[in-house]
């Protein structure tokens, strides 16, 4: 995985931008609703992080599964490094 977006249904008319980017054993996650532009944490990025696709409205869908899979495997990784 290196990069993904998605459009995420939210308060406003048009959808959010949500991206995930991973390098190496990090990855960062953005969203451009007022929660995540003031630096918290939003429904819109955990949601995707614990693989739900609930207000996704952009048609790749099936690539929140490949998100929510990283999210694993960094933390399996983590766990061996411990």
């Amino acid at each position: 995985m290196d990069s993904f977006e998605f459009l995420v249904r939210g308060d406003a008319a048009e959808p959010y931008r949500v991206s995930f980017r991973r390098e190496g054993r990090n990855l960062s996650a953005h969203c451009n609703c007022p929660e995540g532009q003031s630096g918290k944490y939003c429904d819109h990025r955990i949601n995707i992080l614990r693989g739900s696709v609930e207000g996704v409205v952009s048609e790749n869908t099936a690539d929140v599964t490949v998100v929510a899979g990283a999210v694993d495997e960094l933390g399996h990784l983590r766990r061996e490094k411990a």
